[in-house]
Parts: C-alpha cells; sequence; structure tokens
C-alpha cells in the first residue's frame, strides 16, 4: 500500500462471547476503485447477463501491509458500481467467520454425533452403566410423580417399590458431544475448563425416539385390571403363571376387565378402566386379549402390586417371588430388600433377639457369645438356621462373636464365623409376608389390524416352592404406541439423543452459564474456550505506555455509560416441582439479580436467560429402603405424565456413586451406595443456580468480575502505534508475544492501570496508529 489508507479491522471482543459470533466472524467491508487488477478479477460482474458470477465460487482475500498479513478470509461482492472515472468499483465484504465446525453447529442436531454407545435396557446393564468410569451416556435414576395409591403396608416391613427401566433416564455426558462436535470437524479443542472436574461432571437430559402416535390412542387405547385379587402357590420351580390355559399354580389372566361399569371384589366401580373400539377383550377361550383396529406397534406397561412370601435370604435380601417375566420379551429380576435392621451393634440390655445364619449348613452347630468390658457370656447355642436368644440383662457396649462346630469336631473345638449372619428383634420371623410393587415396559411389537394377540405369557419365579402370591386388583395394563423402548431393549446412542437440539443450541446454553468465550485460530484449526476470567492472561503484563499516540485524543467513559441498568440471570421455566418450591420461598429457584449502580445507563434489562435448561430439584425419603437418597424430580406440568412425556431439557452434575448410611439399601442393587446427580445439592458442594445456596456460590461469579468493572471502572479509547507484525500477533496464542488475551498496561495521565484490549477498530497505514479500546481492571497492580 503506497498511501495511507484506513483498515477497518473490527475486532470485538464481545463478539467472543457467544458461539453465533463464531459464524460470523471479524468482518471487513472495502471499496475497490476499478483498476486494471481489479477489473481483471471482478469486471465480469458489471455485466448481469454473464454466464457465470462472482459468489458463485469461494474467494479468499488478504489484507497485507508491509508484507504482514492483517486479514484474511472469505471474500463476498456485495455489489457493482458501474460508472466513468471515480464512479466505477466493487463493493466487497471479507469474513473470517463460517469455520467447519460452527456450521456443524449451527445444522447438525446433538443425535448426529459420532459417539459410540450401546446397552441394554436391564436392570444389570443401568447398573453397569453407572458403574463405569467414562461413558457418554448413563442412565440416570429419577422420581416421577405418581398418580397411583401407594401400597398399603404388610407386617413389619414397609411396601416396596421395585426400580425398573422408568424409574431412570438417559443423561449424556456434556464433555463426549462437545469433543465429538471439535473432534469430528477436525479442530483441536484447547481449554482449561472443559478439561475440568466440573465440566466432565456435567450431564444433560437425553431423550427416547418419538413419534405422533395421537391416531393409535384413539382408536386402539384400553386400561385393563383385576376385578378380584388373585392368589396361587409356587410349584416345585418356584413359579407361578399368570394364565387361564395353566389349571395349577395361576392366578388366571394378569387383568380381566376394561368395563368402567365392572366392580372390585370390594364393590367399587373400576371407573378408570377404558376399551377404544374393543381394543381389549377376554375372548371364547377365555384369554385376556389385545385386538387393534388398525395394525400398530404396540407396547405395554404393565403395573404389579402383589403380596409375596418371603424368607429371608441375607443381610440384604429377602427370597419370595423377584422374578417377572411377560409376552415373554421382557424378563426382569429385582432385588426384594431386606429392611429389618440388623441389630448387632444396637442391641439392648435383656432383651430377646433372633439371629439368623444366612449360610447354615445342616449339622452345624453354633454358639453366640456376649463380649462386655467386664465379662462374656454364651447367650445361646443352637443347630438350627434361626434360634432366639436373650442378652444379659446387665450388659453395657456389648459385641458379638459367633462360633461353630461341624459334626466330627472335637467337642470344644470351635471356630470363627466369618460368613453372613444377622440379629434382628425377637418378633421378626425368619418367613413372612410383604408387598411389591412395580412398574414393568414391555417392548413394543407389530400386531396387525383385527389380529388379536393374547396377554397371557406371564409368569412370576424366584420364590420357594409352596410360597404364596396374591395379585391385588390394582394390577393394570394399559398399551403404548411410541417408539419408547422396553425391558431388554438395545439401546443406541441415536436412540437416546435429543433430535431436536442442534449443537449451537447447546452452546450457547453453556457460554451462558459459565460466561464462555470462544476464539477459532482459523489457521491452526485450534479453538479456544474458556469462562471470560479463564481466557485473559493476568499472570504476565505487558507495558504499552510507550505505544500511545499522544497526537491523537484519548477518550474516557465510564465502563457503564449507555450499558443497560438491571443484568438478570434465569433458567428456562420451571417444571411443577421447581414451581412449588417458588411459590413456597416466594423466590424463582436458578434466577439473580444485579443492578448497576451508576447515572448514565440505559432503563433496560439485559436478561441472560438460558436458552435451553431449566432447574431439577432433589428429594430424600423418596425409597423406604434408601431414604437418604437424593434423587432428581422431574413433575412436568400439562397433560402427558409419565416417561413418554417429553423432559423440558435438564442439565446436572454426576458424581458417582455415593455411600448410604449404615441399614440403607439402595434397591437396584441391594448394595449400600447409589449414584448421585443433581442440579442443586449444597450438602455435596452442587450448585448450578445462579444465585447462591447456603455456602454454595452460584454461577453468577463467573460474572462477577465484567460487573464490578461496569460498576467501577472506565473505558479508554486511544491510538496506538503499532507495526503490522505486533498487530497480526495479536491474535496468536503462542505466549512469545503479546496478543489479544494479554492483560495490559497503560500510562495514562501520570497513572498506571492495568487493561483488557476490548477493541481493535481502524488502522491507519504508513502512519501505522491503531484506534483500540481497552476496559479498566478492577486491580491496578
Amino acid at each position: 500500500m503506497a498511501k495511507k489508507v484506513v483498515i477497518p479491522l473490527n475486532f470485538d471482543a464481545e463478539q467472543l462471547s457467544s458461539p453465533e459470533g463464531q459464524r460470523s466472524g471479524r468482518t471487513v467491508e472495502l471499496w475497490l476503485p476499478e483498476t486494471p487488477t481489479n477489473n481483471n478479477i471482478l469486471g465480469f460482474s458489471r455485466d448481469i447477463y454473464a454466464a457465470s458470477r462472482f459468489n458463485e465460487e469461494h474467494h479468499t482475500a488478504r489484507i497485507e501491509e508491509q508484507g504482514v498479513c492483517l486479514f484474511e478470509g472469505t471474500a463476498y461482492l456485495l455489489a457493482t458500481q458501474v460508472g466513468d472515472g471515480a464512479l466505477g468499483g466493487y463493493h466487497l465484504r471479507i469474513t473470517d467467520g463460517g469455520h467447519a465446525w460452527i456450521r456443524r453447529a449451527v445444522y447438525d442436531s446433538l443425535a448426529e454425533a459420532d459417539i459410540e454407545f450401546e446397552a441394554e435396557l436391564t436392570l444389570p446393564g443401568i447398573n453397569e452403566l453407572l458403574r463405569r468410569d467414562e461413558t457418554a451416556v448413563r442412565m440416570l435414576p429419577i422420581f416421577r410423580s405418581r398418580t397411583m395409591e401407594s401400597p398399603t403396608q404388610i407386617g413389619s416391613l414397609p411396601p416396596q417399590q421395585v426400580m425398573l427401566t422408568d424409574d431412570f433416564h438417559p443423561f449424556i455426558s456434556v464433555a463426549s458431544l462437545v469433543d465429538s462436535l471439535f473432534a469430528s470437524s477436525g479442530y483441536t479443542l484447547n481449554s482449561r475448563f472443559f478439561r475440568s472436574d466440573l465440566f466432565r461432571s456435567l450431564y444433560m437430559s437425553g431423550e427416547f425416539s418419538t413419534k405422533d402416535v395421537e391416531e393409535q390412542r384413539a382408536r386402539c387405547s384400553f386400561c385393563a385390571r383385576r376385578q378380584n385379587e388373585g392368589r396361587a402357590t409356587a410349584n416345585q420351580f418356584g413359579r407361578v403363571y399368570a394364565s387361564p390355559a395353566v389349571s395349577l399354580h395361576s392366578v388366571g389372566n394378569i387383568v380381566d376387565t376394561a368395563d368402567p361399569t365392572a366392580t372390585d371384589e370390594g364393590g367399587a366401580v373400576m371407573s378408570d378402566t377404558f376399551a377404544t373400539n374393543g381394543s381389549f377383550s377376554i375372548d371364547d377361550d377365555g384369554f385376556a386379549c389385545f385386538t387393534p383396529s388398525i395394525a400398530v406397534q404396540a407396547g405395554f406397561m404393565l403395573h404389579l402390586e402383589y403380596s409375596t412370601d418371603y424368607r429371608i435370604a441375607s443381610r440384604q435380601r429377602l427370597t419370595g417371588f423377584d422374578v417377572v417375566e411377560a409376552l415373554p420379551a421382557a424378563r426382569v429380576a429385582f432385588n426384594i430388600l431386606n429392611t429389618h435392621e440388623d441389630q448387632r451393634n444396637r442391641a439392648l440390655p435383656g432383651t430377646s433377639y433372633r439371629a439368623i445364619i444366612f449360610d447354615h449348613v445342616e449339622g452345624r452347630k453354633y454358639r453366640l457369645i456376649e463380649d462386655t468390658p467386664t465379662a462374656s457370656a454364651v447367650i445361646g447355642e443352637f443347630a438350627s438356621r434361626t434360634a432366639l436368644v436373650t442378652t444379659e440383662s446387665n450388659m453395657t457396649g456389648p459385641a458379638f462373636r459367633l462360633y461353630y462346630q461341624d459334626s466330627g469336631m472335637d467337642f470344644d473345638e470351635w471356630y470363627m464365623y466369618e460368613d453372613d449372619w444377622a440379629l434382628y428383634f425377637g418378633y421378626v420371623e425368619e418367613c413372612g409376608t410383604t408387598k411389591v410393587s412395580l412398574d414393568l415396559r414391555i417392548p413394543p411389537q407389530e400386531v396387525a389390524a383385527g389380529e388379536s394377540l393374547r396377554l397371557d405369557k406371564v409368569w412370576f419365579g424366584g420364590a420357594e416352592a409352596g410360597m404364596n402370591i396374591a395379585l391385588s386388583t390394582s394390577c393394570r395394563l394399559t398399551p403404548y404406541f411410541s417408539a419408547m423402548p422396553g425391558y431388554g431393549s438395545i439401546l443406541h446412542f441415536e436412540d437416546v439423543a435429543p433430535r431436536n437440539i442442534r449443537f449451537i443450541e447447546l452452546l450457547e446454553a453453556l457460554a451462558q452459564m459459565f460466561n464462555l468465550v470462544f476464539y477459532t485460530d482459523a489457521a491452526a484449526k485450534c479453538v479456544y474456550v474458556e469462562p471470560m476470567e479463564w481466557f485473559y492472561n493476568e499472570d504476565k503484563v505487558v507495558d504499552w505506555s510507550d505505544k500511545i499516540d499522544l497526537s491523537k485524543p484519548i477518550v474516557i467513559r465510564d465502563a457503564a455509560i449507555d450499558r443497560p441498568q438491571r443484568h438478570s440471570f434465569a433458567y428456562v421455566s420451571a417444571d411443577a416441582a421447581s414451581e412449588r418450591y417458588n411459590s413456597h420461598y416466594g423466590t424463582k429457584l436458578g434466577a439473580w439479580r444485579f443492578n448497576i449502580p451508576i447515572y448514565g445507563t440505559t432503563e433496560s434489562e439485559n436478561q441472560r436467560h438460558n436458552p435451553l435448561f431449566t432447574t431439577t430439584l432433589n428429594a430424600t425419603g423418596l425409597y423406604a429402603a434408601a431414604p437418604s437418597a437424593s434423587i432428581m424430580q422431574v413433575d412436568e406440568r400439562g397433560d402427558t405424565t409419565g416417561i413418554e412425556a417429553k423432559l423440558t431439557p435438564r442439565i446436572v452434575r454426576h458424581l458417582g456413586m455415593r455411600p448410604l448410611p449404615e441399614e440403607e439399601l439402595w434397591p437396584l442393587t441391594a448394595e449400600a451406595s447409589y449414584p448421585l446427580a443433581a442440579f442443586l445439592l449444597p450438602s455435596e458442594g452442587i450448585n448450578l443456580c445462579y444465585e447462591d445456596h447456603e455456602e454454595v456460590m452460584g454461577l453468577h461469579h463467573y460474572y462477577d468480575k465484567c460487573l464490578q468493572r461496569e460498576c467501577e471502572r472506565h473505558r479508554v479509547t486511544l491510538s496506538l502505534r503499532l507495526t503490522p507484525l505486533e498487530i497480526s500477533q495479536l491474535f496468536k496464542f503462542d505466549g512469545a508475544h503479546p496478543s489479544v488475551r494479554s492483560t495490559f498496561r497503560l500510562t495514562i495521565g501520570g497513572e498506571s492501570s492495568l487493561f483488557r484490549l476490548e477493541r481493535i477498530t481502524l488502522f491507519e497505514s504508513n502512519g501505522a496508529t491503531t484506534e483500540c479500546q481497552f476496559v479498566r481492571l478492577t486491580k491496578d497492580c
């Protein structure tokens, strides 16, 4: 460039605060006069009848000064001006945005992520996913509002709500999604924050595939129940059948009526039952049948409530009817938990207790010894699996030792018993009855129009021969017509990933939560992403005081001038559980507001509301066997309920398996640990709200310094004498030269302060003067 030319470099740090800003990138618009060279490249654009156009092909333009590239990007012809002499020319736009990763983020849904995942939707499959160190998808426990009445307690045990697949929901690793986006686009991701434990623990809710099923529901739906309690005794294999085809050891049809005028054995009208177009009936042979009027792909939701005889099998579980197979694609084995408390560490003096030896061997004798600080006493000798013993009346701080002696041993030879045993209150019997409740989702299958599908392939197992089962009239069966997987289905990533959420929406939501800054180095194909205060380097200060062009004006203004007075942070409208919280506490969960106390701000509100996620509350006391377990609540508003209701997207932290207090058991595994995930749980240091909770700081701390600068500091516009090489190096993050990430020291009016570079507006060639805008930091040294 031989003469003085003003070049708009148009760098604005605010553009880095949104992934969308990477789509447009920096933009420079130039007016190119008619010259032989320019005409050779663009001259045909003056002919509106030309066979081809400039913008039909990709063009790259570079702006150079002294052999240094100041700007490079894709060139677009905005307009051609036809005229004589100086009137003729070309209006050109050059942009360095539109990188491959942002194009994919804009157009691709999360379901298109290049993530390999496969799992079986069974209880063992869910447990395996929960215990993996690294996995893109986890099935995390959630609690949905239940409309059915809770089963009544039987004997000394609370009713057991068995955890099955509908008690879990797919959650996808946010880190896996982000890594997939950049890797598949051919870019390196440079981010300390994305490698942090906090970010790697983030999971967002997935969703199962859905489809429009209103016609099927309108024409083929039903709700069937039992009119009478069904009783049966286990056969030699510990099984009972739910089929009229079996005369012995059978409870008959699993459900037997869909007539809303029918009454149950207690005389109550079963008004919740129905069958559209006769879709449920009892055929001439006495079998319950599903007969759709149109061809459908139908699965079934089977709600079971039954009482079962049991025998205490271990300190963790009971032996009873704990296996169900239905239709026959779904076979589930679960745990009936032993919720009787072992009293060995809390025994009382002079009290009757029942000792149970779980791995008892016939012919073996046992001796139970009670130790106190001052004496020891034998409180029981027995040769059976269970026996009643009574503690000493004057004992204090007892401990118990159990010894055994096998037949043929010397009379005085006893060995310490190392296997499982327990000490229960004396009123606890080895055998008893308890109630079980579960919801089993049977996978879909094709049923032709008019075809009758018999619903008789149901059996219960896992019991001992002679044990009894009694099915409640609360049992019910309903079809579902969505693409929801059932128990035993094989899941792949596309089965659980949201199809209506694009990568750009996820990135915008994350940027809003953590005040992220995005910068793309197109030449190196590297993307830098950090929270704003992490993006800038405050450890190394560059003094540019001697580069200030004092012949040009220095403009100082309050940082908040013409900025919004209020800043509010919030999430998408909450679900019903969060709304109840808001109503109770008179607040809005997840929301935070900040006012700038400066005159000259605009009377407006900058609403930085998350565009994707909503809040989620946890609750305890949801499972009788593990009341301390903190479980996410999902309580959507509207007419749809249950697992088929579409969830508002959630984001939570998953902290892995957490121990339960003594004597509590996680229903899924009958173990003393459970998977913890939450949006807000201060006791575990989890708080994804913007506001503080207890002593856990909210996400507002990612914005605090920005807002503090708005309140207390100035923006300064001045001109610097920078060489073209120094300007080009501002956009290279090799650490060897000052960059837009650096902290600068500027001396203005005799005072030295620290600044951050926010804008580069104009560069004047030859004079090498660059107009810049800085913001003063809240610290000056």
